[in-house]
């Protein structure tokens, strides 16, 4: 019988997640309060007998849309203890928010439960724990910790080969080949994979081996066997294979002329010996030009792609011009990644800026940033190009101009020379022509309070993808776009352009103390509530009265944004330390975890705190222990400190 709400909380299996859970907040969706319960700090949902991974499911519900797609949140209330129970949620079949949890874990406890999972008896856990433990074994960031126990799983995974689940022996397989080449290839597959039942295991047991060219004639004659598979991957798979052992073979060519006449989109091989292979295949190719259909012809122009030939550029230049917008699409992306003659491709992608086609101007804008960056990288960037670019915005359509545009910015300085133009397109009745010209000119460094104003007002007046672009010129200007505040201001106050405006006056920093009343009145708001309390917190001193206000008089959700925002500010809200020291000791939940965290951003300066948090180093809420150990740490500059809970 249960006497109270804590036989309950065992009885639903949370009792150790007793308290974050307890929010409201999380729990939009109108569950029913237990009955004798009317303090804000101690409403908790009715479990209705739901297990904990229901519940951790339910913490993925965002309380700001535009903090969606973070997996994190889950983490950041329970920390490693969540792990075994993400583990066990893997079988779900919407997973792929366990699978984005358990990838930001960054604690070294972490690969040796997915290591034991590969043991689980559910197909489903033992394939998705390999997935993750291949996803972070490919950070950039690896402990000595990590690598050692990923050695020690090795064992474990040569076992999974032999498993039954098909999926289970080629997340296998991944991980091994990511491992192969740290281990200086100590590790091996065996080649009767290449004939394992599973189309899947096939295909990726010849990826192993593209990559790790094997020695045995063993292998090279089952790849060539698998040129014959019925599985048109694993054809493809298999061709790529052998080409790194026996790049002759006749096989190899006529597979790729089989493949490109059914019309399926394959890739280059990503072999030293693909352009030899490739000259082989060319008289085949261009016959298939002949008459071919849009598909056939949209198939060949994206195998030719990264290519140095100058007969693959005559024939990417042939199916630029042809009649299908389908095929001058796939041919102008080819063309983008052209490896030859650095100007070579170039006349035809910025024909192709005037096309008549929408979708392939497009490709055209693309193709040309892809051929600045290239041959940005090598430092041989011509000016003709420059000089090209000039011409389409002085006389071209406008489409193309403000491709041109987009594409002398990303040259950099090294376009200065375009600056007269950029500056007069300022001016242009074409709105989208304008902010381009602004974000190009910040890109060359020449933006002043002019520039900054056109940025300002076009934020809210076009499409996304450039609005991205605005935003980030922005960030760049930093306080010197403290002209297009205002115009920031109209924009957030009229609710245009989403969440842009709102984080751009973050970016400009404390010159963007006039918009503090209009966003602490965005406190709160579902939508926007987060980023508004970000931008507070990147103006700096001049919110700290606005948000102890907030703190003090707020909603809950009000309360601990501007938590989180005062944490923002750092060193320099040392005088909101009594504040949060309260709300530590006498707030909701949610504010003392909000209030923990402020008070470990703020470092050193929030000394006198240590005392309080110490006192809630052993409270029964996880969250709340984790973020006052993280707090300490950073408090005390221990970052490598053990837990103090």
């Amino acid at each position: 019988m249960m006497k109270n709400r804590r036989d309950f909380l065992r009885l639903a299996g949370v009792a150790p997640f007793m308290g974050v859970l307890g929010s409201s907040e999380f729990f939009p969706f109108g569950e029913t309060q237990i009955a004798h319960e009317t303090t804000e700090e101690e409403l908790e949902p009715v479990y209705a007998g739901k297990d904990m991974y229901y519940w951790l499911k339910r913490l993925r519900e965002p309380i700001s849309v535009s903090e969606r797609h973070r997996p994190d949140r889950v983490l950041r209330h329970f920390g490693k203890q969540a792990v075994p129970y993400l583990i066990e949620a893997l079988p779900d079949e919407d997973d792929l928010w366990v699978y984005s949890a358990l990838s930001e874990v960054h604690s070294g406890d972490l690969a040796p439960m997915l290591v034991r999972a590969l043991k689980h008896r559910n197909p489903t856990v033992r394939h998705r724990a390999t997935d993750v433990l291949r996803s972070i074994a490919t950070r950039s960031c690896q402990s000595p910790a990590l690598i050692e126990t990923l050695e020690k799983a090795i064992p474990e995974l040569i076992n999974a080969l032999h498993d039954n689940d098909a999926l289970v022996v080629r997340a296998a397989i991944r991980l091994l080949g990511h491992y192969n080449a740290e281990l200086g290839g100590k590790v091996s597959i065996p080649p009767r994979l290449l004939g394992h039942d599973s189309h899947i295991v096939r295909t990726e047991a010849a990826h192993y081996f593209m990559r790790f060219p094997p020695e045995q004639e063993e292998v090279r004659l089952m790849l060539v066997k698998m040129l014959k598979d019925p599985v048109r991957h694993v054809r493809w798979a298999a061709a790529e294979a052998l080409s790194r052992v026996d790049p002759d073979h006749p096989g190899i060519v006529t597979l790729i002329v089989e493949q490109v006449k059914s019309g399926w989109s394959a890739r280059a091989f990503e072999s030293s010996d693909w352009e030899r292979i490739l000259e082989k295949a060319l008289p085949a190719l261009k016959e298939v030009t002949n008459g071919g259909k849009p598909g056939v012809l949209s198939a060949l122009a994206g195998l030719l792609r990264n290519s140095r030939s100058m007969q693959v550029l005559k024939l990417l230049r042939d199916l630029a011009g042809n009649d299908h917008p389908l095929v001058r699409c796939y041919a102008i992306a080819s063309l983008g990644h052209y490896e030859g003659r650095s100007r070579a491709a170039v006349p035809f992608i910025l024909k192709a800026l005037a096309d008549e086609d929408e979708t392939v101007r497009h490709m055209a804008t693309s193709a040309m940033r892809q051929t600045v960056f290239r041959q940005r990288r090598r430092r041989c960037l011509p000016r003709l190009i420059v000089l090209d670019l000039m011409a389409i915005l002085q006389h071209g359509a406008g489409p193309a101009k403000a491709a041109a545009v987009i594409d002398l910015g990303v040259i950099g300085p090294r376009a200065k020379e375009a600056l007269p133009l950029l500056q007069e397109a300022l001016n242009d009745k074409d709105s989208q022509l304008r902010a381009a010209a602004a974000v190009a000119i910040c890109d060359l460094g020449c933006a002043d309070d002019r520039v900054a104003v056109v940025l300002g007002s076009s934020l809210t007046l076009i499409n996304w993808p450039l609005a991205l672009h605005i935003s980030n010129a922005i960030a760049n200007l930093g306080p010197r776009a403290r002209a297009a505040v205002p115009h920031l201001i109209h924009g957030m106050r009229n609710r245009e352009a989403e969440y842009f405006p709102i984080r751009a006056l973050g970016n400009i920093g404390p010159e963007a103390r006039a918009a503090i009343p209009d966003l602490n009145k965005l406190l709160g708001d579902r939508q926007l509530g987060w980023d508004a309390a970000h931008a507070l917190g990147r103006i700096g001193t001049a919110a700290i009265p606005t948000l102890g206000k907030a703190i003090r008089h707020g909603g809950l959700q009000v309360r601990v944004q501007a938590i989180e925002a005062l944490g923002l500010i750092d060193p320099q809200a040392k005088q909101m330390v009594p504040v949060l020291i309260e709300k530590l000791s006498q707030g909701h939940i949610l504010e003392r975890i909000a209030a923990a965290e402020a008070l470990g951003n703020i470092g050193s300066p929030a000394r006198e705190a240590v005392p309080t948090l110490r006192s809630y180093c052993r409270n029964r809420d996880i969250a709340l222990c984790n973020a006052v150990d993280k707090a300490l740490a950073q408090i005390e500059h221990k970052p490598g400190t053990p837990s103090h809970c």
